[in-house]
């Protein structure tokens, strides 16, 4: 499919049409980037459910701008090198490199289509399985010492029992009621962007929130409308500097990009005042400012007896 839309010069077009639009819209230009990257990720899925060795390389390498602009640090540092050492699988161990084009990188224990990467430890994430014990090491670790053991237990005894089993002939997001979900999900997301604003058609060097219609700050617009480029030129500096050759220790220290993002924007601020306050008494009352973009709450803090907060709408000086 791609191989037609390319003789055809349709992603050529797009492309073309992507940057006129964006140079016009950074509303634009931010959905569209959003888009690509929730692609990109669908991508990276089918690799991994059809078991697509080189789409799974190729679509793991174009998220990794992401990873640096969103100060992901973990997958930042060790996924260039995995990268870098299954890449180079046809050299060192051509093999493995002919098992993994064959789709043998993934598991998968029926002939239902899109359904790899099914694992031993599947029956026991249950309430009394992995479930709830994650962020307890010593548990954790028992668990994958015993989930095979446990997993083989389990369907002794549903056929020691008589359990009825049932064989799927086709993958459960096809079913109708998943279909059905989709369909309504969808349909609310279009009847809030018709009842607010048309990402698409909105033509303006601001950048709004589609929903609130409140402008974000300049830094907010500039961070989020380039972080794509930012990431990427981090991730390249990355590669040469500690893969491609040994100028920094692939474990030295990170520093982080710590980008500007929309929830930034809505960050509450809160400044403490202890001044005197005419008409509240010889000891005063300390206050509580918390600033947003669009509007100013004050409330007392020394006062129980007063229990509303005063707003006040953020008029400018």
């Amino acid at each position: 499919m791609l191989t037609i839309l390319d003789s055809q010069r349709v992603l050529k077009m797009m492309a073309e049409f992507d940057n006129k639009k964006g140079s016009q819209s950074s509303l634009f230009k931010f959905v569209r980037t959003y888009m690509s990257m929730v692609l990109l990720i669908y991508t990276f899925i089918r690799a991994i459910r059809d078991g697509l060795w080189e789409l799974h390389l190729s679509s793991l390498d174009a998220l990794c701008k992401y990873f640096f602009a969103y100060d992901k640090q973990k997958y930042a540092r060790l996924v260039p090198l995995y990268l870098a050492q299954m890449t180079a699988l046809q050299s060192t161990d051509p093999d493995i490199h002919e098992e993994f084009i064959d789709g043998n990188f993934v598991v998968n224990k029926n002939q239902i289509s899109f359904c790899a990467i099914e694992h031993i430890n599947r029956i026991m994430k249950v309430t009394g399985g992995l479930v709830f014990i994650t962020r307890n090491a010593s548990a954790r670790g028992r668990f994958f010492l015993t989930a095979p053991e446990l997993s083989r237990f389990a369907e002794e005894v549903h056929v020691m029992v008589g359990s009825p089993t049932t064989t799927c002939k086709e993958h459960h997001d096809l079913s109708l009621a998943v279909w059905t979900r989709q369909e309504e999900n969808i349909a609310r997301l279009k009847t809030v962007l018709m009842s607010s604003m048309n990402p698409t058609k909105y033509e303006g060097e601001d950048l709004p929130n589609i929903i609130t219609m409140v402008v974000m700050p300049a830094e907010v617009h500039k961070d989020v409308c380039n972080q794509e480029d930012i990431g990427q030129q981090k991730y390249a500096n990355f590669v040469q500097e500690r893969i491609n050759t040994n100028e920094v220790s692939i474990w030295a220290r990170m520093k982080k990009v710590q980008l500007k993002t929309w929830k930034t924007a809505r960050k509450s601020v809160k400044h403490k005042v202890a001044d005197q306050v005419p008409g509240s008494g010889a000891q005063g009352r300390q206050i509580t400012v918390c600033a947003h973009v669009d509007c100013c709450t004050l409330t007392p803090r020394d006062e129980p007896h007063i229990g509303v907060a005063r707003h006040y709408v953020w008029g400018g000086p």
